[in-house]
């Protein structure tokens, strides 16, 4: 398995004679934290387990455990989990078998898991190793429009490389850039039912506010000065984007408007 970046991590492991028996990755999601886990397993010749991070699967743990198994057992974004399940896990860790190992991963655990494991936490990538990565997948005039639209690890290139239409999704995004200091309510009406019409899924409505919002943090902190507060433009379409994943059944097509409308009235076009 190779790694973009994490120089220091993998250092860390390197030194390492024996895998500890409870490890923690800790980090913002789609940083790397799951292929790191798998790394570690195949360093150490153990097989990996992902695990739910339900109360009862990790009572069970005990017992499907047994001494010399070689098995690391994942549990993924466990920030997430119940006070009940941490509590549960603990009591796991301080009894696992020897030949069981558990990972953890996710943002800040609590204090008393963090104090019985061994912690890596995850480091940002360069721009310049993002670009070589983003570079083995998308065209040279692409690499650096995908960088600006949030792609700025490994796990989110590979992630958002399935999608068939992700060039055209970009496109959009950029295009909506373009049209922000002269939006008028005919424009608001053309893209926002532009996009309804083409992009009919929720993950896709998601991935297109995340590029737009990351074009224009990345455009105002180092490209462009504008006439108007790019930081309420950023919370309106950070509102819109929560709003659709907290309720996917709310119509999209009519919270891209709103946000777009909001856009506007901040330009004073009305």
């Amino acid at each position: 398995m190779q790694f973009i970046g994490q120089t220091k991590n993998l250092e860390i492991i390197d030194k390492w004679e024996k895998l500890p028996n409870f490890i923690i990755i800790q980090g913002d999601r789609h940083t790397g934290k799951t292929y790191l886990a798998k790394y570690i397993c195949n360093k150490f010749n153990i097989s990996y387990v992902a695990m739910k991070n339900g109360i009862n699967d990790i009572r069970g743990l005990l017992e499907t455990m047994s001494v010399g198994a070689n098995v690391a057992y994942h549990f993924k974004d466990f920030d997430r989990a119940s006070l009940q399940a941490k509590n549960a896990l603990l009591k796991v860790a301080e009894e696992t078998p020897a030949g069981n190992v558990i990972i953890i991963t996710g943002n800040r655990q609590i204090p008393t898991l963090e104090s019985r494991a061994r912690k890596l936490v995850m480091s940002s990538y360069t721009k310049e190793e993002m670009l070589t990565y983003i570079a083995k997948y998308y065209t040279e005039d692409k690499v650096f429009d995908y960088y600006k639209a949030g792609f700025n690890t490994p796990a989110k290139v590979l992630m958002y490389k399935e999608y068939a239409d992700i060039d055209d999704v970009l496109n959009y995004a950029y295009s909506i850039f373009e049209h922000l200091p002269v939006m008028s309510i005919d424009m608001v009406v053309f893209l926002t039912h532009r996009f309804e019409s083409r992009y009919d899924k929720l993950d896709i409505s998601i991935l297109f506010l995340d590029m737009l919002i990351n074009i224009i943090n990345y455009k105002s902190k180092y490209e462009l000065n504008y006439n108007y507060s790019f930081q309420n433009v950023l919370d309106n379409l950070i509102e819109c984007k929560e709003t659709i994943m907290k309720d996917p059944t709310l119509n999209r097509k009519f919270m891209l408007y709103k946000a777009f409308y909001n856009i506007m009235l901040l330009e004073g076009n009305l």
